[in-house]
């Protein structure tokens, strides 16, 4: 019994974990622009407008229908998009292992599975 309960125990945290080990993900953010214009600029942080960091599509533009990847913290990040037309979207706790998928619309962010 008690040699079997160690591999049941393993074997819960695989499944529940999906093979990775508990409490990890790739944290890979996919920005999808669902907008009618371009994105220009594409901002993620964990520490939100006081450390925007560098433009993550410099020197390139998102187009619309157009989708990228970009690395991401584990932990809950800000998002800040920039369109060609100069106005701005912006979204704070974003929970990139639970949601890796971000639409971006007109007027807004939306985070998927």
């Amino acid at each position: 019994m008690w040699r079997v309960l160690p591999l049941f125990l393993l074997a819960g945290c695989v499944a529940a974990g999906g093979g990775t080990p508990m409490g990890r993900c790739d944290a890979v953010l996919r920005v999808s622009n669902g907008a009618g214009q371009a994105i220009e600029q594409l901002y993620v942080s964990g520490t939100g407008p006081a450390g925007w960091g560098r433009d993550r599509l410099a020197p390139n533009l998102l187009p619309p229908g157009g989708s990228f990847q970009t690395p991401a913290g584990a932990e809950p990040q800000a998002v800040r998009v920039v369109f060609v037309d100069g106005s701005a979207i912006e979204m704070a706790g974003l929970e990139v292992c639970a949601t890796p998928v971000l639409r971006v619309g007109p007027r807004s962010l939306q985070p998927e599975r």
